[in-house]
């Protein structure tokens, strides 16, 4: 895939985003965050959750949580090196 085709697809998900949500996706870096854990945070109390949770035995009453990284991005030569940092 080269990059023309990449922003091809990334133009794709944005519209699928725009069709789904009924809005253009963020650009903000903390918008898309904090839509990333209110996202993680509803789920716990979607019907698949309850439905895997009922099967596996795990009680409601535990709650979920969020992990947050932070990825460092170095370009070496013409390799991209990645590197997560855990907050």
């Amino acid at each position: 895939m080269n990059e023309k085709d990449l922003f091809k697809v990334v133009e794709e998900f944005k519209e699928i985003y725009r069709k789904e949500v009924g809005r253009e996706f963020p650009m903000s870096v903390k918008e898309q965050l904090m839509l990333a854990i209110e996202a993680v945070f509803k789920s716990w109390n979607n019907n698949r959750a309850k439905v895997y949770r009922r099967l596996h035995n795990i009680s409601d009453k535990l709650g979920t949580a969020v992990n947050i990284q932070a990825m460092v991005f170095r370009e070496h030569g013409r390799q991209l090196w990645y590197w997560s940092i855990v907050q």
